[in-house]
């Protein structure tokens, strides 16, 4: 029979569906079995040991799928990169794609679609609550919350507004009691939490100059930076604050710092990010802001940023930079300055109240320029 006369010789099956199956003409000789559904896909029989079945897809990417052989039927995407990952082709109407993981276990991963792609997980339980695998050494989950107050730590029992920055930072709101604890972090659980996680490996860090708490919840491990809301700390706190930090962290691999303002955010990130450069982890003060801002907010469920909030908070960062690169950790000298004018905007009362006198302290302090 001439070659030509192969096009269109096709094959019975002797299954008892009585598929048809139609032999190509392509250089590889693969085998094509044309479907009896009402799609009329076309399915392409794998040459491997296996004998698995591949689904050519109609997309424009030309991507092949895999019909699995569970009793779900369901339909898996080969991947194109080099690791070869499998990923599956989730049936709910938003078309997640799935991968399933490749440990013992093999629980199933969802990749998220952010800028970051985190990695989450599907829970089995009844709730169907998602699950966000942490990128740190030990591996510790986290649970998105469905609120709106951004990232929360949410497993055996814990519902935290609390932030692995990195494996040894932890940032979170203030550790309230009464009525606060209704939607602040209660104190009794975060002191539960850290001794559950790093029993007696944590200090914690209260920035809050307006307010404190009985430092016995956690065992008298507790620093105070006084700084304000919405405001800066001196620098010579910030030097004094990364001194005890940079001795802790040296004492043992397995201690860890948890950092608190009222929010977690404004003050608990200037100082954040304070260690992470004091510590080489960034040496840019932009990144290590950016960085945390990216780690606190959680965007899937707010588009408000969670990160450092005033000019001057990222300035201070700034400053720190300058202070370890080019002074050695040291104030740098002083200088003596003269005032020639001062010029005041829109203060609010004075048209109301004209005769209101303005009295104003000038503290004077070191400024310091990244250039000479």
């Amino acid at each position: 029979v001439e070659a030509s006369m192969l096009k269109n010789i096709y094959k019975l099956s002797t299954d008892q569906r009585g598929d048809m199956y139609k032999l190509s003409t392509d250089q590889r000789g693969d085998m094509y079995k044309l479907s009896t559904d009402q799609r009329g896909d076309m399915y392409k029989l794998s040459t491997d040991q296996r004998g698995d079945m591949y689904k050519l897809s109609t997309d424009q990417r030309g991507d092949m799928y895999k019909l699995s052989t569970d009793q779900r039927g369901d339909m898996y995407k080969l991947s194109t990169d080099q690791r070869g990952d499998m990923y599956k082709l989730s049936t709910d109407q938003r078309g997640d794609m799935y991968k399933l993981s490749t440990d013992q276990r093999g629980e199933m991963y969802k990749l998220s679609t952010d800028q970051r792609g985190d990695m989450y997980k599907l829970s089995t339980d009844q709730r169907g609550d998602m699950y966000k695998l942490s990128t740190d050494q030990r591996g510790d989950m986290y649970k998105l919350s469905t609120d709106q107050r951004g990232d929360m730590y949410k497993l055996n029992g814990f519902d935290l507004d609390l932030t692995y920055v990195t494996d040894r930072v932890i940032a979170m709101s203030f550790p309230s009691s009464g009525k606060q604890a209704l939607y602040r972090n209660p104190i009794r659980e975060v002191a539960r939490f850290l001794d559950t996680k790093h029993e007696d490996h944590y200090r914690v860090y209260n920035l809050c100059s307006e307010k404190g708490y009985d430092p016995k919840f956690f065992h008298y491990r507790v620093e105070r930076v006084f700084i304000d809301d919405h405001n800066v700390p001196s620098l010579e706190d910030m030097l004094k604050y990364t001194a005890g930090v940079r001795e802790w962290m040296a004492a043992d691999p397995k201690n860890i710092i948890a950092i608190h303002c009222k929010g977690g955010k404004g003050r608990t990130g200037t100082l954040v990010c304070t260690w992470l450069i004091d510590s080489d982890q960034f040496e840019s003060a932009q990144d290590s802001l950016d960085y945390f801002g990216e780690r606190r907010t959680d965007k899937s469920r707010s588009s408000k940023f969670q990160g450092v909030e005033t000019p001057s908070q990222s300035r201070y960062v700034g400053y720190y930079e300058v202070m370890k690169t080019k002074f050695n950790r040291q104030l740098p000298p002083e200088q003596s300055l003269k005032i020639k004018s001062i010029r005041i905007h829109s203060i609010a009362g004075l048209i109301e109240y004209p005769s209101t006198i303005i009295t104003s302290t000038i503290i004077t302090s070191t400024i310091i320029t990244s250039t000479p």
